[in-house]
């Protein structure tokens, strides 16, 4: 199993077999890694990661819109 290494810009680690499979729980849509957090461009939702783990609860997942 391949470990990943923490980058400067996210402080957590996440195996990178597990962060391919990780998709919005509430559309299904692909997550992008944005500090603080997994960043949903189509519901424009944050789920926070804490201790390494994702927090993916769509109910408590933050609000937080697109760049693009």
């Amino acid at each position: 199993m391949q470990q990943d290494q923490t980058t400067p810009e996210m402080p957590w680690t996440i195996d990178s077999e597990l962060r391919a499979m990780l998709v919005c729980p509430a559309c299904r849509g692909d997550l992008i890694d944005r500090q603080p957090g997994l960043h949903c461009p189509a519901c424009a939702l944050l789920y926070p990661v804490i201790d390494d783990i994702p927090q993916l609860i769509a109910e408590e997942a933050r609000s937080y819109p697109s760049a693009d």
